[in-house]
């Protein structure tokens, strides 16, 4: 555009030159030929002027009518430019002095065709001149000396001291066979006052496919041209716009999807209100201040103050940004070496942002928090952050959750190797606003019939194949990656447990993440694990010691687990190992070993004294409960499989040993238990050896619907007969003796007897056939003896 305009000057001069060099009483049109042959050997291109009208008093005046360029050859529009009218009034006097002073200046119309093809060829190429340094070859050195030994010397013909310079009707037309059409239309252009030693004022107003701008500057003053530098120029300029639609830039606007489109709202059909100032000084220091708004479906509101030097480094004093009238951050901050390797130093302010808000711009936002009964409420954000574009220096970082603060620092190096180091520090946070939930269990269990339809059309789609299990997260991506994260936290509630005194050390190296410790208090007691994952093999296998000391269980098994049943103080060991990240695969996988030790528990569920009082003739009130003082063993994991086999518990009323297994997928019992009762309260943890009535149980079935079934076992039952009266043959005392007091001894005792009389009549049985076979072996031997005493006789 601006070469085009040098050529339409260059042409306009070319013309004033020729015009003035003739007699005034000679008709100027006459030399149309030779100014039509003088533009074409300088331009390639034929022009055409309707009329030439020439004034000499009291001004030189010139009027040039229907000026016509033609266009480069091969482009659409005939012309290049058209010109109504080229007005041009000229003083008097300097032109006595071989000097051009204009005091006006005035184009009528001009209308200016730009076109550029697919092959990124256009019709303005051909009109720049022949570079400095091609012309500088063709003349020889002394005529070079003769030049610059004369070129301090040679004066502009044109002198800018004008009155008034004025474009009025301006049209431009870009053409662009890849992206379409634009217009400039009614351009406006006045220039007041034109000279060197003083600002001149410059406005300028047009339409850009029918979207008004205007433009008021104030430029200079120029000065001597030989020492003219653009960059310490003094300008003012402000730029004002207003309902500016970005519909005609469609061909240059990002293509959104369906989904943003439906979000953000069509940049087709967008509305832009602009308004911008900005000051240069003569020691190259810019000053720019102003305010965007981007009408979308929502109100994107910027304001901005900064100031720059030579383009080279930039202070933003202030930069606000407000989304539909509400604040939401302010920056301020530097950035230096911004043509070169622009590096940064910026302060960050977010104002407290409610998340039902921000819900308005992004669904899935809302989705995540759809169903948690109490969601966190607002977020807010402060950071001073530097770097350039390899690394991210977080200086400062304040996070304020729900009025809950976390602090931060750390860098972040980007690139094959993404390096990372934080440390996160907080005093309270309360963790579970921020876990997004699923929908409450009574929903879930509530299936409507569209959802029985749904599960069976889902079940149809599985078994054809149509719907695919679920994959193993792909982690080896990590094995580049080096992170370094180090927590530390006074307090955090999460899943309604709270951690005392938290800390965290979280490292990756070659593909290897290390949890190396984890350590903070809950429910009373201490606990530290280690755990390692390792990402650079497919799928992802880990490992895992965990040391619980004196720790409430109940509280984590209801969290972890929702498994509430067990309660006690525990101290217990773990060493773990497993493959894949997947529920259902850590299950299956998982393998280890332990050792636990429960005190002062109650498991509910199972109420084994009711189980034992089962032999009485009358049942009695159940809590439905078993407490203990103890509970200890040692246990072993194989693919999912728990097996423990010297499980012992002591309670109040008995002491129990078993074995058994718990199997993880689905979580289920299958444990064979033999509680024997004792006969006082006195050492609750006391002696294996206790001797009392014992019962053979079998706890089975699934952990929240655990049945209890007793085990007739002949050998248990004659071994408690010895506990029915002790060595004096007294009656047991305590509570063994309370217990068989209501009814136990009496059923015992029948049990018994049944078994001694069983007993005596198998006896009882042998004898008879006993003394059966020896009276059959006497009379064979009687009739033996007979028959040898008659042989003789015949018989």
């Amino acid at each position: 555009m601006f070469k085009v305009l040098k050529v339409l000057f260059g042409l306009i001069v070319f013309i004033i030159l020729a015009l003035l060099a003739a007699p005034f009483f000679i008709d100027v049109n006459d030399y149309k030929p030779e100014i039509s042959k003088a533009v074409h050997d300088a331009t390639g291109r034929n022009v055409q002027i309707e009329h030439i009208q020439l004034s000499a008093f009291p001004w030189v005046g010139l009027t040039l009518k229907n000026v016509q360029l033609e266009n480069a050859p091969g482009f659409q529009h005939q012309h290049m430019i058209t010109i109504d009218t080229v007005d041009i009034q000229l003083e008097l006097i300097p032109l006595l002095n071989k000097q051009i002073e204009v005091k006006r200046f005035l184009l009528d119309t001009p209308k200016i065709w730009l076109e550029q093809r697919g092959d990124a060829s256009n019709n303005w190429q051909d009109l720049q001149p022949t570079p400095t340094h091609a012309k500088a070859a063709t003349t020889t050195p002394a005529v070079r000396a003769n030049k610059t030994k004369s070129s301090s010397v040679v004066r502009s013909p044109i002198a800018l001291n004008a009155d008034l310079l004025q474009l009025k009707n301006g049209q431009v037309i870009w053409s662009d066979t890849a992206n379409g059409k634009l217009v400039v239309s009614d351009i406006q252009l006045t220039i007041k006052d034109l000279q060197l030693t003083k600002p001149i004022q410059i406005e300028l107003s047009a339409k850009l496919d029918k979207n008004p701008f205007e433009v008021n500057a104030e430029v200079g003053p120029l000065g001597d041209f030989n020492t003219l530098a653009v960059n310490k120029l003094p300008v003012r300029l402000q730029f004002k716009t207003q309902g500016f639609s970005l519909a005609p830039f469609s061909a240059w606007l990002p293509d959104l999807e369906a989904a943003q489109v439906e979000q953000f709202g069509d940049l087709k059909a967008a509305k832009v209100d602009l308004n911008i100032s900005l000051e240069q000084h003569k020691d190259s220091a810019i000053a720019s201040s102003g305010k965007l708004q981007l009408q979308l479906k929502d109100k994107l509101d910027m304001a901005w103050k900064l100031n720059a030097k030579a383009l080279k480094s930039m202070h933003i004093q202030d930069l606000d940004v407000s989304i539909n009238d509400t604040q939401v951050a302010n920056i301020s901050g530097n950035i230096k070496n911004i043509t070169q390797s622009p590096s940064y130093e910026l302060r960050i302010e977010t104002a407290k942002l409610q998340r039902i808000w921000l819900n308005h711009f992004s669904p899935s936002l809302q989705a995540l928090y759809l169903h948690h009964p109490e969601p966190w409420e607002s977020i807010k954000l402060g950071a001073l952050i530097a770097g350039d574009a390899d690394i991210l220096d977080i200086r400062d970082l304040q996070l304020q959750l729900n009025d809950e603060h976390v602090q931060a620092s750390g860098n972040l190096a980007w690139g094959e190797a993404p390096d990372i180091q934080l440390r996160i520090t907080t005093n309270t946070l309360h963790l579970d606003p921020w876990l997004p939930q699923s929908e409450a269990k009574q929903a879930e269990n509530t299936q409507t019939t569209a959802e029985v339809q749904n599960s069976s059309e889902q079940n149809d789609a599985e078994q054809n194949g149509a719907v695919k299990n679920d994959v193993e997260p792909d982690l080896t991506f990590l094995k580049p990656w080096y992170l370094s994260l180090q927590l530390s936290a006074k307090r955090i509630d999460v899943i309604n447990l709270q951690l005392d005194n938290l800390r965290l050390t979280l490292s990756t190296e070659k593909g290897v993440v290390r949890l190396n410790p984890l350590k903070f208090e809950v429910a009373g007691g201490r606990v530290s694990e280690n755990f390692t994952l390792y990402t650079n093999t497919y799928p992802a296998t880990w490992k895992e010691s965990m040391k619980l000391n004196g720790v409430s269980v109940q509280p984590i098994l209801k969290a972890v687990a929702d498994f509430d049943k067990l309660s006690g103080t525990a101290t217990l060991n773990t060493s773990l190992s497993g493959k894949g990240l997947l529920p259902a695969n850590i299950s299956k996988n998982l393998n280890g070993n332990g050792h636990f030790v429960f005190e002062d528990g109650q498991f509910e569920g199972v109420d084994i004294a009711k189980e034992v009082r089962k032999f009485k003739k009358q049942d009695t009130p159940s809590q439905n409960t078993t407490d203990f003082a103890q509970m200890q063993g040692s246990f072993r994991i194989h693919k999912g499989v728990l097996t423990n086999n010297d499980l012992y518990m002591a309670s109040p009323l008995f002491r129990l040993t078993g074995k058994g297994k718990l199997y993880l997928d689905p979580l289920k019992l299958d444990y064979h238990v033999r509680p024997r009762l004792i006969e006082s309260l006195a050492g609750q943890g006391g002696s294996r050896a206790d001797r009392g009535i014992e019962v053979p149980l079998h706890i089975s079935g699934p952990i929240d619907n655990i049945q209890v079934s007793v085990e007739f076992d002949k050998d248990a039952l004659l071994n408690s007969a010895a506990a029915i009266n002790n060595a004096a043959g007294k009656p047991i005392g305590g509570v063994g003796g309370k217990v068989l007091d209501q009814g136990f001894i009496k059923t015992r005792d029948e049990e018994i007897a049944k078994a001694k009389a069983e007993a005596k009549r198998k006896a009882d049985a042998k004898i008879a056939a006993e003394k059966a076979r020896l009276q059959a072996d006497a009379k064979k031997k009687a009739e033996e003896k007979l028959k040898n005493m008659f042989k003789g006789f015949g018989f």
